[in-house]
């Protein structure tokens, strides 16, 4: 025996404001929430020929390790990278790193190491958004 009240079947009218609120609702957090959602994206870094610092200096072709870390418009970091290196770098593109940010632009400051232990500090802006991303690095110097 069914104890519920008997509820009278919806009206087309109740039927397609309904559908209209579930549309309103999905579309505000769509608008909303957006921006937010974290991406994947590739990380990859752009070296000149020949790593500078003060004192030190070495060919892209030696390096051994990058280290990255990615900082927000405040200042806050946001995210790290580290890219080891066994073989020679050929060309001016490090192999990918994987990252997970919010879409936007960032400032990265790289450690490039040498095989030797050597060190160069670089920067540079990373545009976040789905796919790769290409960080053109500069020396902080």
């Amino acid at each position: 025996m069914d104890l519920r009240p008997h509820r009278p079947p919806r009206t087309p009218l109740q039927r397609a404001l309904i559908f209209v609120g579930v549309l309103a609702f999905a579309g505000f957090g769509i608008l909303f929430f957006g921006g937010r959602v974290p991406a994947d994206a590739l990380l990859r870094f752009d070296l000149p020929p020949t790593l500078r610092a003060p004192g030190v200096s070495f060919p892209r072709a030696e390096v051994s390790r990058i280290d990255a870390e990615l900082s927000d418009t405040s200042g806050a970091r946001a995210a790290s990278a580290s890219i080891s290196i066994s073989q020679s770098l050929e060309g001016p593109r490090s192999p990918p790193a994987p990252v997970r940010l919010r879409p936007g632009s960032y400032g990265v400051r790289a450690k490039i190491t040498h095989r030797s232990g050597l060190l160069v500090v670089m920067s540079g802006i990373a545009k976040i958004d789905d796919g790769e991303v290409v960080v053109d690095l500069e020396s902080t110097h």
